[in-house]
């Protein structure tokens, strides 16, 4: 896929998507009574005993949806009647890094912690800043995660959660250090954009089908995205 074929692909009219999935959830209702038998007594003491795994198992499902966001649905695998395309895309961007570059890395932490401490005269930022470019250095040589994509008829599945159209108000086709990826703009101020970067080969076909259920405008790279891009994050 060509950066001049981006300007060529079509604005949709904005669609519905379709309704998120709901899993209903039933509780078991435990009768007593007033005259009861030892059995009875015992099943009773069992159902309860189960009680503390299902909310702990409710409680694990919650706190892995709040990974994708509030509004990221479990989903099982969506049936192939749904499917529109399927790829493998990396985490973020990634490169290798030079000897040159973790010795840049150490001489700006270096200055940093200088100026921290002789201008500003502060030992926490000053203790801090090695940390940071340590956790900096350690993730920037860390290969991206490869992620299983799937678009449906429905949103978009990142590994086994489901994004649903309606949580995006747009969509781009951004191109960073010659490397294409889809940013996706979330409705909500403070949710996050999801990055999701494809094959070059599935690249059309991927925004053709996102076109045609999301409006799609023109993202320009903030502050934060340029320096990441020239320190090659």
């Amino acid at each position: 896929m060509q950066d001049d074929s981006s300007q060529d692909w079509q604005k949709p009219a904005e669609t519905a998507s379709g309704a998120p999935f709901q899993a209903a959830v039933s509780e078991a209702e435990l009768n007593t009574s007033a005259e009861s038998t030892q059995p009875a007594s015992v099943d009773a003491e069992a159902t309860d005993s189960t009680a503390p795994t299902a909310s702990t198992g409710l409680n694990s499902a919650e706190s892995d949806t709040s990974a994708f966001g509030d509004d990221a649905t479990p989903a099982v695998e969506p049936d192939d009647s749904e499917i529109l395309v399927r790829w493998q895309g990396p985490e973020h961007l990634y490169s290798e890094r030079s000897m040159m570059w973790y010795a840049a890395l150490a001489l700006a932490t270096l200055i940093m912690m200088a100026i921290a401490y002789f201008a500003f005269n502060s030992l926490t930022f000053t203790i801090l800043l090695p940390v940071m470019a340590v956790a900096l250095g350690v993730y920037a040589h860390r290969p991206p995660e490869i992620i299983d994509y799937t678009l449906t008829r429905k949103g978009l599945y990142v590994r086994d959660r489901l994004m649903l159209y309606d949580q995006f108000k747009s969509f781009d086709v951004v191109t960073i250090n010659n490397v294409h990826h889809i940013a996706l703009i979330p409705r909500k101020r403070f949710q996050l954009g999801q990055n999701i970067y494809f094959p070059e080969e599935s690249g059309e076909k991927i925004v053709d089908m996102l076109a045609a259920r999301l409006p799609m405008k023109e993202v320009k790279p903030d502050f934060i995205d340029r320096i990441l891009a020239k320190l090659h994050l």
